[in-house]
């Protein structure tokens, strides 16, 4: 997403705006996009897990600790990520990305 947005981050960075407020943006966007793909993720492997689990001799309940653990390692995973590259696209010299384009 950075990749693309080179010409955008280019033109903010000329504008002035800091590198905080541009990897900030970009994480933004891609964070709602993990929420949401959270909250589609969650009963459909719930259901799975519980008719799975349902086959074992010893019953196991599926605890919401497993998901909440779940969502917040993905979460960091992402911002992890997405920051890096973003940060990396936001300090890149804007007059190279605008010239090229």
């Amino acid at each position: 997403m950075a990749e693309k947005r080179t010409r955008e981050i280019g033109i903010r960075k000329v504008l002035g705006s800091p590198v905080r407020s541009i990897v900030a943006l970009l994480c933004r966007q891609f964070l709602f996009l993990v929420i949401i793909s959270n909250v589609i993720a969650w009963p459909v492997a719930f259901l799975v897990g519980k008719k799975w689990l349902q086959n074992f001799p010893y019953a196991v309940d599926i605890k919401l600790s497993i998901f909440i653990i779940t969502a917040a390692l993905t979460f960091v995973l992402a911002l992890i990520t997405v920051g890096y590259k973003s940060l990396k696209a936001a300090r890149a010299n804007p007059v190279d990305t605008l010239r090229y384009e």
